[in-house]
């Protein structure tokens, strides 16, 4: 795993998998090097960082555990994404050090609750403490998980040693009497969408292309190529991974290398869901059908709905 900001992961396995909320404690306990955990910790040395809660037990375990803990707290099927990112946070989780599971209740000395508590510990005494506790109440944001997806997939692609792949997600209401090309066109100079777009990609707007749902495929699956190729080299640069040749086939697998998948597809369809049916796509910026940019891929894809469109913003560029 090159990385993985927790925050906007949290939040879409939470709009994912909504049987479970997701939240993170942050604490201090005395370092390694003063309590080792080679017996288990007391219950109340782990009861503070989790609020409202009181320790009842406390078991030492190991990644392979966090990995088993983690799915089965939920009930049913999830999704394989949510699998995939629960897989990325044990692997987190165990990048810390100690491990250790912590059974709650909610008074001293009460019933256990249905409810998991993972504690890892670094060598330095820093701690994190992953709940997952019965389900909030609010509805998710589809836009916010969209952007949530997006910047966790960002995450693991690298374009250089300094640089990641940036996709800005843009939602805007059009207004349109009726969804035609021509009514696209007319609309989009107008837009915020458009003036954002200037701004931040390009120093003149590339022309609008309308696309077909052969262009768009290919498109989709390009970028998914692209961004399993510069997060296997990520991952090289890391460490996580041995020398290889990139005319090897297959290529080696890596730390994450599925949910760079499967995320890379999740934006043009959650995109699309989120514009609405029926509908028009458009491209701005997306490279000739074989064409490989020398300096990469700075493109906009815009999905446009019955009320709303939805632009997928790509920096890709080196």
């Amino acid at each position: 795993m090159t990385s993985l900001r927790l925050q906007p992961a949290l939040r879409l396995l939470a709009h994912l998998a909504p049987a479970r909320a997701v939240t993170v404690y942050q604490g201090e306990l005395p370092p390694r090097h003063e309590w080792a955990w080679a017996e288990p910790p007391l219950p109340a040395a782990l009861a503070s960082p989790v609020p409202r809660r009181f320790a009842l037990a406390v078991d030492v375990i190991d990644h392979a555990t966090v990995e088993a803990l983690l799915p089965a707290a939920y009930p049913g099927d999830i999704p394989e994404i949510a699998r995939e990112l629960l897989g990325q946070i044990a692997s987190m989780l165990a990048d810390g050090g100690d491990l250790a599971r912590v059974t709650v209740a909610a008074e001293p000395g009460g019933p256990a609750l249905d409810e998991l508590h993972l504690a890892s510990r670094d060598h330095d005494g820093g701690t994190r403490i992953l709940s997952l506790t019965a389900p909030a109440t609010a509805e998710s944001d589809p836009v916010r998980a969209l952007a949530d997806a997006a910047e966790v997939l960002g995450e693991y692609v690298w374009l250089n040693n300094n640089e990641r792949l940036e996709v800005t997600v843009r939602c805007e209401d059009h207004g349109l009497a009726a969804v035609t090309d021509a009514a696209f066109r007319t609309w989009w100079p107008t837009s915020q969408t458009a003036a954002g777009l200037l701004t931040g990609l390009w120093d003149e707007e590339p022309g609008i292309e309308l696309l077909d749902d052969g262009t768009l495929a290919a498109f989709a699956a390009s970028f998914t190529e692209d961004n399993l190729a510069n997060a296997r080299g990520g991952a090289w640069a890391a460490e996580l991974i041995g020398d290889y040749d990139i005319d090897d086939d297959p290529q080696p697998r890596f730390p994450g290398d599925r949910l760079v998948e499967l995320l890379s597809a999740e934006l043009f369809e959650r995109a699309a869901a989120l514009a609405g049916s029926p509908g028009l796509v458009h491209g701005l910026g997306l490279p000739e059908a074989g064409e490989e940019p020398e300096y990469g891929v700075i493109a906009a894809v815009v999905f446009t709905g019955p009320g709303r469109v939805v632009t997928l913003a790509i920096s890709a560029g080196v």
